[in-house]
């Protein structure tokens, strides 16, 4: 899968969880146009439904996945992106058609005294404070 851009092993194996219940692949995926949520009830066993089937379908077909935008971004301009980090960690990986969870992150609100550079105000109430005072809209 090293000449396909798109593939991310993630997209097989990792869940990041928000505080807002969202559920993406990664915490870089950009999920804009991406929405799905999970529900808070056990009887539903939530992450047994989510499977990113479409995003694997994409991403096996060599179709750039805007969600994954930071990423492209960062290998255009030569640095590493986590999406080369995870297919170098996930290598030996088969590929299924189901999830194969080997990693979660899990958030469970955006209180921080820090303002990383990679960071965000959904994740960091420091960074949340600027984009306020900017006037900048903050996604959930």
């Amino acid at each position: 899968m090293d000449n396909n851009r798109s593939y991310c092993a993630y997209f097989w194996s990792h869940f990041s969880i928000r505080a807002n219940r969202r559920v993406q692949p990664c915490c870089r995926f950009d999920s804009t146009d991406f929405q799905l949520f999970i529900d808070q009830s056990v009887e539903n066993n939530p992450l047994e439904k989510v499977q990113f089937k479409n995003l694997r379908d994409q991403s096996l077909a060599g179709e750039l996945i805007s969600g994954c935008q930071k990423c492209y971004d960062q290998e255009d301009s030569g640095i590493l992106s986590l999406r080369e980090i995870a297919n170098r960690k996930l290598a030996d990986q088969v590929i299924t058609d189901r999830l194969m969870l080997k990693s979660l992150e899990l958030f469970v609100g955006n209180a921080c005294n820090l303002k990383c550079i990679s960071c965000n105000p959904g994740l960091s109430s420091k960074w949340a404070e600027d984009y306020k005072q900017m006037g900048a809209p903050i996604q959930d």
